[in-house]
């Protein structure tokens, strides 16, 4: 690889993975994870963080191909878009597969389609939006998707359709605080690194056993990936994950089970 593809891809992975939170999903935690990137820019804008992404974006798309027996697909979402940004939506089949045959019913239940085929929701027309068109905006199971838990996600759609409840932020403000504090202390000129990743952050009801087996399962995958990656070229790593076929278990998970 070029060393110019190289530095523009580090460091769109470094963004989308760390700030963006892609690791997760790339750790086999996370089922599905989108993220917002800027596609225009004023002429003299030459060098800003959010050009860079753009070009590490374009560079992605030139090796894209060699990634297609990924269990990982990543496309911009064409619902989601102006001419000035888009989101872009990261997928582990794998893991979406497991939460619609959990969750079957749930999805039947909105979608109503003859035959609930988890791959086949995956395959898009063209122009149309995974979250508004495929999922039809539903935010029980966008939430269950994006792994804030079943029972939070639908609570959240519940409040939508004007019922009370007790949702709250899933993690401490002190330990939000301590986050916020360490990026802020961040060099201008530095690379984001491992030590900047937090957790998926939502609505939730805080003391429920799925919020509190939520914050554990994400403490403790912190820490693996950590590890996972110590030592180790980010790019390197980065895309040794991202080529992972469907069928490969995650060595971020078994390296946590040893």
């Amino acid at each position: 690889m070029p060393r110019r593809d190289k530095e523009r891809l580090e460091a769109f992975l470094r963004h989308y993975c760390i700030l963006e939170q892609w690791v997760y999903t790339l750790a086999g935690v996370k089922p599905v994870t989108f993220s917002l990137c800027h596609t225009k820019f004023p002429f003299f804008d030459l060098i800003s963080q959010r050009r860079k992404r753009f070009l590490g974006w374009n560079t992605w798309l030139k090796y894209q191909p060699y990634f297609q027996n990924s269990r990982f697909t990543v496309f911009p979402d064409k619902g989601w878009q102006s001419s000035d940004w888009m989101f872009i939506t990261i997928i582990d089949r794998r893991q979406f597969n497991e939460v619609v045959r959990q969750y079957s019913d749930d999805f039947q239940s909105v979608l109503h389609l003859d035959s609930l085929d988890a791959e086949r929701l995956l395959e898009r027309e063209q122009g149309l939006s995974f979250f508004e068109d495929t999922l039809q905006g539903h935010d029980g199971l966008i939430g269950t998707v994006l792994g804030y838990g079943r029972n939070n996600a639908w609570q959240f759609f519940e409040r939508s359709q004007g019922k009370e409840d007790m949702l709250e932020s899933m993690w401490d403000g002190d330990l939000m605080s301590q986050m916020l504090d360490h990026w802020n202390k961040k060099p201008p000129f530095a690379s984001w690194d491992l030590s900047h990743l937090f957790y998926p952050s939502c609505a939730a009801d805080k003391n429920s056993e799925e919020s509190i087996a939520f914050r554990k399962r994400y403490q403790e995958m912190r820490d693996t990936i950590i590890r996972y990656y110590e030592g180790r070229d980010f790019v390197e790593v980065t895309l040794s994950l991202l080529n992972r076929r469907l069928d490969d278990p995650s060595p971020l998970v078994e390296r946590k089970m040893l």
